[in-house]
């Protein structure tokens, strides 16, 4: 079913990386505890920083797919570096519910 590549390389992630998860359990874990602290989609921000590149996009919409559109505070490599303006414009966004605004930061790097 895989090839000889696929078994290299899983063998190559568990040795430098144990008990790594595929994203979607990862995303569903720290959600699922997150929600029980009362942040979900409807009463909390979701800010996302990862690397600008193609290899992060699945991570996002992933989230996006648990917590509905992000607000991007991406840059090269994953680095918050949108500055005071930036997190000031992400935090306008942030749902005002029971008196409290919530965030949740994402941040990850290849």
């Amino acid at each position: 079913e895989h090839g000889a590549g696929f078994k290299a390389y899983a063998e190559k992630l568990e040795s430098s990386f144990p008990r790594a998860v595929p994203e979607t359990v990862f995303i569903e874990h720290a959600s699922r505890l997150l929600f029980s602290h009362g942040f979900n989609p409807e009463t909390s921000i979701n800010l996302v920083s990862t690397c600008r590149d193609e290899l992060c996009r699945p991570f996002v919409e992933a989230l996006d797919e648990v917590w509905g559109n992000s607000f991007n505070i991406s840059s090269l490599g994953g680095m918050v570096f949108c500055g005071r303006t930036g997190f000031k414009a992400a935090m306008a966004h942030a749902p005002i519910v029971d008196g409290k605004e919530r965030y949740v930061f994402w941040v990850a790097p290849h």
